[in-house]
Protein backbone atom coordinates (compact mmCIF):
# COMPACT_ATOMS: atom_id res chain seq x y z
CA UNK A 1 0.00 0.00 0.00
CA UNK A 2 2.87 2.38 0.79
CA UNK A 3 4.37 1.78 -2.66
CA UNK A 4 1.02 2.21 -4.42
CA UNK A 5 0.26 5.52 -2.68
CA UNK A 6 3.74 7.01 -3.08
CA UNK A 7 3.19 10.20 -5.12
CA UNK A 8 6.87 10.45 -6.06
CA UNK A 9 6.62 7.24 -8.07
CA UNK A 10 3.03 7.07 -9.34
CA UNK A 11 0.41 9.57 -10.41
CA UNK A 12 -2.36 7.97 -8.37
CA UNK A 13 -3.27 4.77 -6.52
CA UNK A 14 -4.71 3.12 -9.63
CA UNK A 15 -1.44 3.50 -11.53
CA UNK A 16 0.48 2.38 -8.45
CA UNK A 17 -1.69 -0.71 -8.02
CA UNK A 18 -1.25 -1.74 -11.66
CA UNK A 19 2.54 -1.35 -11.58
CA UNK A 20 2.90 -3.17 -8.26
CA UNK A 21 0.65 -5.97 -9.57
CA UNK A 22 2.89 -6.38 -12.64
CA UNK A 23 5.99 -6.55 -10.45
CA UNK A 24 4.42 -9.14 -8.13
CA UNK A 25 3.28 -11.18 -11.14
CA UNK A 26 6.80 -11.17 -12.61
CA UNK A 27 8.27 -12.35 -9.31
CA UNK A 28 5.62 -15.08 -9.07
CA UNK A 29 6.54 -16.34 -12.53
CA UNK A 30 10.28 -16.38 -11.81
CA UNK A 31 10.10 -18.06 -8.42
CA UNK A 32 7.07 -20.23 -9.21
CA UNK A 33 8.87 -22.05 -12.01
CA UNK A 34 11.89 -22.97 -9.83
CA UNK A 35 10.35 -26.20 -8.43
CA UNK A 36 9.70 -27.46 -11.98
CA UNK A 37 13.35 -26.84 -12.85
CA UNK A 38 15.12 -28.16 -9.76
CA UNK A 39 12.85 -30.72 -8.07
CA UNK A 40 12.92 -34.35 -9.15
CA UNK A 41 10.37 -36.97 -8.16
CA UNK A 42 10.57 -40.74 -8.02
CA UNK A 43 9.03 -42.33 -11.11
CA UNK A 44 8.10 -46.00 -11.35
CA UNK A 45 8.48 -47.32 -14.86
CA UNK A 46 5.78 -49.60 -16.23
CA UNK A 47 6.25 -51.90 -19.20
CA UNK A 48 3.68 -51.41 -21.97
CA UNK A 49 3.33 -53.45 -25.14
CA UNK A 50 4.68 -51.94 -28.33
CA UNK A 51 2.04 -49.83 -30.08
CA UNK A 52 0.12 -49.24 -26.85
CA UNK A 53 0.87 -45.51 -26.98
CA UNK A 54 -1.37 -45.15 -30.03
CA UNK A 55 -4.17 -47.11 -28.39
CA UNK A 56 -4.04 -44.86 -25.37
CA UNK A 57 -5.55 -42.00 -27.35
CA UNK A 58 -8.50 -43.96 -28.70
CA UNK A 59 -12.04 -42.90 -27.73
CA UNK A 60 -12.44 -45.99 -25.57
CA UNK A 61 -9.27 -45.22 -23.66
CA UNK A 62 -10.35 -41.58 -23.26
CA UNK A 63 -13.61 -42.75 -21.71
CA UNK A 64 -11.76 -45.07 -19.36
CA UNK A 65 -9.44 -42.23 -18.37
CA UNK A 66 -12.45 -40.07 -17.49
CA UNK A 67 -13.91 -42.88 -15.39
CA UNK A 68 -10.58 -43.36 -13.62
CA UNK A 69 -10.37 -39.61 -12.98
CA UNK A 70 -13.75 -39.42 -11.25
CA UNK A 71 -13.07 -42.64 -9.36
CA UNK A 72 -9.81 -41.19 -8.06
CA UNK A 73 -11.61 -37.93 -7.23
CA UNK A 74 -14.22 -39.77 -5.16
CA UNK A 75 -11.57 -41.91 -3.43
CA UNK A 76 -9.61 -38.80 -2.48
CA UNK A 77 -12.65 -37.11 -0.93
CA UNK A 78 -13.38 -40.23 1.13
CA UNK A 79 -10.19 -39.60 3.10
CA UNK A 80 -11.41 -38.05 6.34
CA UNK A 81 -7.87 -37.01 7.23
CA UNK A 82 -7.56 -35.06 3.99
CA UNK A 83 -10.95 -33.41 4.43
CA UNK A 84 -9.94 -32.25 7.93
CA UNK A 85 -6.79 -30.66 6.53
CA UNK A 86 -8.77 -28.93 3.78
CA UNK A 87 -11.26 -27.57 6.32
CA UNK A 88 -8.49 -26.29 8.58
CA UNK A 89 -6.69 -24.62 5.67
CA UNK A 90 -9.92 -23.05 4.44
CA UNK A 91 -10.65 -21.59 7.88
CA UNK A 92 -7.18 -20.25 8.72
CA UNK A 93 -6.39 -18.86 5.28
CA UNK A 94 -9.78 -17.42 4.43
CA UNK A 95 -10.36 -16.09 7.92
CA UNK A 96 -7.26 -14.01 7.28
CA UNK A 97 -8.30 -13.06 3.74
CA UNK A 98 -11.83 -12.14 4.84
CA UNK A 99 -10.52 -9.28 6.98
CA UNK A 100 -7.36 -8.48 5.00
CA UNK A 101 -8.85 -5.16 3.91
CA UNK A 102 -10.03 -4.36 7.43
CA UNK A 103 -6.52 -4.16 8.82
CA UNK A 104 -5.47 -1.34 6.52
CA UNK A 105 -8.81 0.44 6.95
CA UNK A 106 -8.57 0.24 10.73
CA UNK A 107 -5.02 1.59 10.62
CA UNK A 108 -5.94 4.41 8.23
CA UNK A 109 -9.29 5.50 9.61
CA UNK A 110 -8.86 4.68 13.31
CA UNK A 111 -5.16 4.66 14.18
CA UNK A 112 -4.26 7.52 11.79
CA UNK A 113 -7.56 9.42 11.84
CA UNK A 114 -8.23 9.13 8.10
CA UNK A 115 -4.77 10.22 6.91
CA UNK A 116 -4.23 7.82 4.00
CA UNK A 117 -0.54 8.61 3.51
CA UNK A 118 0.21 8.11 7.20
CA UNK A 119 -1.96 4.99 7.37
CA UNK A 120 -0.27 3.53 4.29
CA UNK A 121 3.10 4.12 5.94
CA UNK A 122 2.18 2.25 9.11
CA UNK A 123 0.46 -0.50 7.12
CA UNK A 124 3.68 -0.83 5.15
CA UNK A 125 5.72 -1.10 8.34
CA UNK A 126 3.46 -3.84 9.70
CA UNK A 127 3.31 -5.71 6.40
CA UNK A 128 7.07 -5.61 5.87
CA UNK A 129 7.76 -6.79 9.40
CA UNK A 130 5.22 -9.60 9.00
CA UNK A 131 6.77 -10.69 5.70
CA UNK A 132 10.27 -10.72 7.21
CA UNK A 133 9.07 -12.69 10.22
CA UNK A 134 7.41 -15.25 7.92
CA UNK A 135 10.84 -16.52 6.88
CA UNK A 136 11.80 -17.05 10.50
CA UNK A 137 8.42 -18.67 11.16
CA UNK A 138 9.08 -21.25 8.44
CA UNK A 139 12.35 -22.23 10.11
CA UNK A 140 10.83 -22.32 13.59
CA UNK A 141 7.69 -24.23 12.58
CA UNK A 142 9.78 -26.78 10.68
CA UNK A 143 11.86 -27.31 13.81
CA UNK A 144 8.72 -27.61 15.95
CA UNK A 145 7.27 -30.13 13.50
CA UNK A 146 10.27 -32.41 13.93
CA UNK A 147 10.22 -32.06 17.74
CA UNK A 148 6.53 -31.97 18.61
CA UNK A 149 4.97 -33.51 15.51
CA UNK A 150 3.18 -31.65 12.75
CA UNK A 151 -0.23 -31.64 14.42
CA UNK A 152 1.09 -30.10 17.64
CA UNK A 153 3.25 -27.66 15.68
CA UNK A 154 0.04 -26.55 13.94
CA UNK A 155 -1.59 -25.99 17.33
CA UNK A 156 1.35 -23.83 18.46
CA UNK A 157 1.64 -21.75 15.28
CA UNK A 158 -2.10 -21.18 14.88
CA UNK A 159 -2.44 -20.46 18.60
CA UNK A 160 0.26 -17.79 18.40
CA UNK A 161 -1.50 -16.19 15.45
CA UNK A 162 -4.70 -16.11 17.53
CA UNK A 163 -2.81 -14.18 20.20
CA UNK A 164 -1.73 -11.74 17.49
CA UNK A 165 -5.30 -11.25 16.31
CA UNK A 166 -6.50 -10.71 19.87
CA UNK A 167 -3.92 -8.06 20.80
CA UNK A 168 -4.80 -6.01 17.71
CA UNK A 169 -7.70 -4.73 19.82
CA UNK A 170 -5.19 -3.09 22.18
CA UNK A 171 -2.27 -2.37 19.85
CA UNK A 172 -4.21 -0.66 17.07
CA UNK A 173 -4.63 2.66 18.87
CA UNK A 174 -4.25 6.30 17.81
CA UNK A 175 -2.37 6.97 21.05
CA UNK A 176 0.65 4.91 19.93
CA UNK A 177 0.61 4.14 16.17
CA UNK A 178 3.89 2.19 16.29
CA UNK A 179 2.15 -0.47 18.36
CA UNK A 180 0.68 -1.79 15.08
CA UNK A 181 4.05 -3.54 14.72
CA UNK A 182 3.58 -5.67 17.83
CA UNK A 183 1.00 -8.17 16.46
CA UNK A 184 2.80 -8.57 13.10
CA UNK A 185 5.35 -11.26 14.15
CA UNK A 186 2.60 -13.30 15.81
CA UNK A 187 0.28 -12.96 12.80
CA UNK A 188 3.07 -14.36 10.61
CA UNK A 189 2.65 -17.69 12.40
CA UNK A 190 -0.83 -18.10 10.92
CA UNK A 191 -0.13 -18.42 7.21
CA UNK A 192 3.58 -19.19 7.65
CA UNK A 193 2.84 -22.20 9.82
CA UNK A 194 -0.18 -23.23 7.76
CA UNK A 195 1.58 -23.51 4.42
CA UNK A 196 4.71 -25.02 5.95
CA UNK A 197 2.86 -27.84 7.69
CA UNK A 198 -0.17 -28.60 5.53
CA UNK A 199 1.65 -29.80 2.38
CA UNK A 200 3.77 -32.11 4.52
CA UNK A 201 0.69 -33.46 6.34
CA UNK A 202 -1.05 -34.03 3.01
CA UNK A 203 2.02 -35.94 1.80
CA UNK A 204 1.56 -38.29 4.77
CA UNK A 205 -2.08 -38.80 3.75
CA UNK A 206 -0.96 -39.54 0.18
CA UNK A 207 1.48 -42.17 1.46
CA UNK A 208 -1.23 -43.86 3.53
CA UNK A 209 -3.58 -43.80 0.55
CA UNK A 210 -0.91 -45.46 -1.62
CA UNK A 211 -0.35 -48.12 1.04
CA UNK A 212 -4.07 -48.97 1.08
CA UNK A 213 -4.94 -48.63 -2.63
CA UNK A 214 -1.59 -49.33 -4.38
CA UNK A 215 -2.16 -46.10 -6.35
CA UNK A 216 -0.32 -42.81 -6.10
CA UNK A 217 -2.64 -39.79 -6.22
CA UNK A 218 -0.62 -36.78 -5.08
CA UNK A 219 -1.77 -34.88 -8.17
CA UNK A 220 -5.42 -35.35 -7.25
CA UNK A 221 -4.83 -34.44 -3.61
CA UNK A 222 -2.90 -31.32 -4.59
CA UNK A 223 -5.49 -30.25 -7.15
CA UNK A 224 -8.41 -30.53 -4.71
CA UNK A 225 -6.47 -28.85 -1.89
CA UNK A 226 -5.53 -25.80 -3.94
CA UNK A 227 -8.96 -25.65 -5.55
CA UNK A 228 -10.45 -25.32 -2.06
CA UNK A 229 -7.91 -22.61 -1.21
CA UNK A 230 -8.55 -20.54 -4.33
CA UNK A 231 -12.34 -20.84 -4.29
CA UNK A 232 -12.33 -19.92 -0.63
CA UNK A 233 -10.05 -16.96 -1.30
CA UNK A 234 -12.36 -15.63 -4.01
CA UNK A 235 -15.37 -15.98 -1.71
CA UNK A 236 -13.47 -14.38 1.19
CA UNK A 237 -12.45 -11.36 -0.88
CA UNK A 238 -16.06 -10.83 -1.91
CA UNK A 239 -17.24 -11.41 1.66
CA UNK A 240 -14.72 -8.91 3.00
CA UNK A 241 -16.20 -6.17 0.84
CA UNK A 242 -19.68 -7.14 1.98
CA UNK A 243 -18.68 -7.03 5.66
CA UNK A 244 -17.06 -3.63 5.19
CA UNK A 245 -20.28 -2.32 3.65
CA UNK A 246 -22.34 -3.73 6.51
CA UNK A 247 -20.32 -1.72 9.03
CA UNK A 248 -21.62 1.46 7.40
CA UNK A 249 -18.19 2.56 6.21
CA UNK A 250 -18.31 5.54 3.83
CA UNK A 251 -15.06 6.55 2.15
CA UNK A 252 -16.45 10.03 1.50
CA UNK A 253 -16.42 10.68 5.25
CA UNK A 254 -12.67 10.21 5.45
CA UNK A 255 -11.53 10.24 9.05
CA UNK A 256 -15.00 11.18 10.30
CA UNK A 257 -16.54 7.70 10.27
CA UNK A 258 -19.33 6.99 12.74
CA UNK A 259 -18.06 5.61 16.08
CA UNK A 260 -20.23 2.51 15.61
CA UNK A 261 -18.62 1.91 12.21
CA UNK A 262 -15.10 2.09 13.65
CA UNK A 263 -16.09 -0.22 16.50
CA UNK A 264 -17.55 -2.84 14.15
CA UNK A 265 -14.51 -2.66 11.87
CA UNK A 266 -12.20 -3.21 14.83
CA UNK A 267 -14.30 -6.10 16.13
CA UNK A 268 -14.39 -7.87 12.77
CA UNK A 269 -10.67 -7.27 12.20
CA UNK A 270 -9.75 -9.08 15.42
CA UNK A 271 -12.62 -11.47 15.98
CA UNK A 272 -13.22 -13.13 12.58
CA UNK A 273 -9.74 -14.69 12.10
CA UNK A 274 -9.51 -15.48 15.81
CA UNK A 275 -12.71 -17.57 15.64
CA UNK A 276 -11.90 -19.29 12.32
CA UNK A 277 -8.41 -20.20 13.56
CA UNK A 278 -9.88 -21.67 16.74
CA UNK A 279 -12.28 -23.83 14.71
CA UNK A 280 -9.35 -24.95 12.54
CA UNK A 281 -7.46 -26.13 15.63
CA UNK A 282 -10.56 -28.10 16.65
CA UNK A 283 -10.70 -29.71 13.18
CA UNK A 284 -7.05 -30.77 13.25
CA UNK A 285 -7.30 -32.02 16.85
CA UNK A 286 -8.92 -35.21 15.54
CA UNK A 287 -6.45 -35.62 12.66
CA UNK A 288 -5.37 -39.24 13.14
CA UNK A 289 -1.98 -39.35 11.40
CA UNK A 290 0.81 -39.27 13.99
CA UNK A 291 4.52 -39.01 13.25
CA UNK A 292 4.99 -42.64 14.27
CA UNK A 293 2.23 -43.78 11.91
CA UNK A 294 3.62 -41.69 9.05
CA UNK A 295 7.10 -43.20 9.54
CA UNK A 296 5.61 -46.69 9.64
CA UNK A 297 3.71 -46.08 6.40
CA UNK A 298 6.82 -44.78 4.63
CA UNK A 299 8.81 -47.79 5.83
CA UNK A 300 6.19 -50.20 4.48
CA UNK A 301 6.06 -48.35 1.15
CA UNK A 302 9.85 -48.38 0.81
CA UNK A 303 9.86 -52.11 1.53
CA UNK A 304 7.14 -52.69 -1.06
CA UNK A 305 9.05 -50.70 -3.70
CA UNK A 306 12.31 -52.52 -3.02
CA UNK A 307 10.59 -55.85 -3.30
CA UNK A 308 8.73 -55.02 -6.54
CA UNK A 309 10.40 -55.47 -9.93
CA UNK A 310 11.33 -52.28 -11.78
CA UNK A 311 8.48 -50.96 -13.89
CA UNK A 312 8.60 -48.75 -16.91
CA UNK A 313 6.20 -46.01 -17.92
CA UNK A 314 7.38 -45.74 -21.53
CA UNK A 315 6.86 -48.40 -24.24
CA UNK A 316 9.87 -50.40 -25.26
CA UNK A 317 11.08 -49.67 -28.82
CA UNK A 318 9.76 -52.00 -31.51
CA UNK A 319 12.23 -54.51 -32.94
CA UNK A 320 13.99 -53.45 -36.12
Amino acid sequence: LWFMTNERWFGDQVEGASRVALAVGALAIVFGVLPAIFLRERVNEQVRPAGDAEASVSPGRAGNAAVEFFRGFATTLRSRSFVKLCVATFLVFNGFILISSFQSYVIIYYVCGGDQAEGARYSGYAGTLGAACSFLVIILVTWLGTRLGKRHAFFVSTGLSMVGYAIKWVCYTPDAPLLVLLPAPLLAFGLGGLFTLMPSMIADVVDEDELQTHERREGMYGAIFWFVVKVGMAAALAGGGLLLGLTGFDVALGGHQAPATILEMRLLDALVPFVTSGIAIWAVASYPMTEARAAEVRKELDGRRRGAPAERLVPEPAEG
